[in-house]
């Protein structure tokens, strides 16, 4: 058996509803984003491992999560063909454009 190696930070986000498809880290917070099967995106404090904020933003499975590294928008991808922009402070739609199958 292989040691495991303590140097390298893990976290147990319990509690979504469903499997993650994607995370993405918020620049210089300890905070992370899971995008979620049921279509549910996650806002993480990791030191307490609790949910800060959660919100629907894909009907199904969302493929993709990314936090812009300067700017407070979060960009998701979803297989309901939508590509979506949220403001990271009240993850209200800024924008959305429809693509032809599942992003």
């Amino acid at each position: 058996a292989e040691a495991v190696d303590t140097r390298f930070p893990s976290t147990l986000l319990a509690g979504n509803s469903g499997t993650i498809w994607s995370v993405a880290f918020v620049p210089n917070r300890d905070q992370v984003l899971s995008a979620v099967e049921d279509g549910t995106v996650f806002l993480w404090d990791i030191p307490t491992q609790k949910v800060i904020r959660k919100f629907s933003a894909h009907r199904g499975i969302i493929g993709s999560v990314e936090y812009h590294p300067s700017k407070p928008i979060v960009a998701t991808g979803g297989d309901d063909g939508f590509v979506k922009l949220w403001d990271a402070d009240s993850f209200s739609l800024i924008r959305e454009w429809k693509a032809p199958n599942a992003v």
